[in-house]
């Protein structure tokens, strides 16, 4: 009963917050939808990322899953004639996540800096394949899709799919952090040996959450193939991908469901503010907030606001005693 509440309580929070933003997001100007769309993605990206960062493990390579779901949707689109935008969704993101399933088993095995520098190496290697296989991608010079009943609409149609998508995978998010499976993530995350020792099957876990994490992160990618109508080996497996989900989760709080949507906001108004004065800003700013935060606050933004709001109830009960 208290999973039912608790579950059901944030999912009444978050659907109240969706549909005032919503109402509010409509009257919006094209440019400030754009930007909106783009901030949607990469938090979409950095809450995938979540998943596998509730294991406490830390990926640098979710952009070799998101350009498997562009590559796959422009893939489908081409030259199979599917325009369904759920069915492109769905395909994409399994298509990523069963990659992810099998590189993942041999990779979790690897503790410490060991994954991420294999994670990073294996987004090196995917976009090196991407180059390679001409015949199916196009090579270095990249794919285009002509317009139809989805591309080139309006940007507020881009928007609102994108909003949907990622309200989807928050809910998803509640889902699992309240479930067996979410309880068995964070108890690898706090001891791993503790957990093996009780019986957990720490590899099944690590392998299946970094499935559902690649789906989702294919999913993203899946549309942003379809709102930029243009991909390339270069933009789609970019470190910047990889990089701003793990300082946008980082920065959040990692293993929240509030963190990756308050570092995300956050990072992408920043980097806009400052794009002007440099091209590559966003990778300055992701490093930059990656080394703050593990050095002044590792739980990131909402672990500061939980220690402030921790402190104000003693303060508060030592005044009533």
């Amino acid at each position: 009963m208290n999973f039912f509440k608790s579950t059901k309580g944030k999912f009444v929070s978050l659907l109240f917050l969706l549909f005032i933003w919503f109402l509010i997001s409509q009257k919006f100007s094209p440019y400030i939808l754009g930007f909106l769309t783009t901030t949607l993605m990469y938090i979409g990206i950095a809450q995938a990322w979540n998943v596998i960062g509730l294991t406490g493990k830390i990926s640098f390579g979710h952009a070799a899953f998101f350009g498997i779901g562009s590559y796959i949707t422009v893939i489908l689109y081409l030259r199979y004639g599917i325009h369904n935008l759920l069915i492109l969704f769905i395909i994409s993101g399994l298509v990523s996540g069963l990659f992810a399933v099998i590189v993942g088993y041999p990779f979790l095995r690897l503790r410490g800096p060991y994954f991420a520098i294999g994670t990073l190496g294996l987004a090196n290697v995917v976009y090196i394949l991407a180059i390679a296989f001409k015949n199916l991608t196009n090579g270095a010079s990249g794919i285009s899709i002509p317009i139809s009943s989805f591309v080139s609409k309006s940007p507020l149609v881009y928007y609102n799919v994108i909003l949907g998508i990622v309200y989807l995978q928050i809910l998803l998010y509640i889902l699992l952090l309240n479930s067996k499976m979410g309880i068995a993530l964070k108890t690898i995350r706090d001891d791993e040996e503790a957990a093996l020792a009780v019986g957990v099957n720490t590899t099944f876990y690590k392998v299946i959450a970094f499935g559902i994490s690649a789906f989702l992160t294919g999913v993203i990618g899946s549309f942003y193939a379809l709102y930029i109508t243009y991909i390339n080996p270069m933009t789609v497996f970019s470190s910047s991908i990889s990089l701003g989900a793990v300082a946008m989760s980082i920065f959040g709080g990692i293993g929240t469901v509030e963190g990756p949507i308050i570092g995300g906001i956050i990072l992408l108004s920043v980097s806009e503010v400052f794009r002007s004065y440099m091209t590559n800003i966003s990778l300055l700013v992701y490093g930059a907030t990656m080394i703050i935060a593990m050095l002044f606050f590792p739980k990131g933004i909402i672990g500061v606001i939980d220690k402030m709001r921790k402190k104000g109830r003693r303060n508060h009960e030592s005044v009533n005693d």
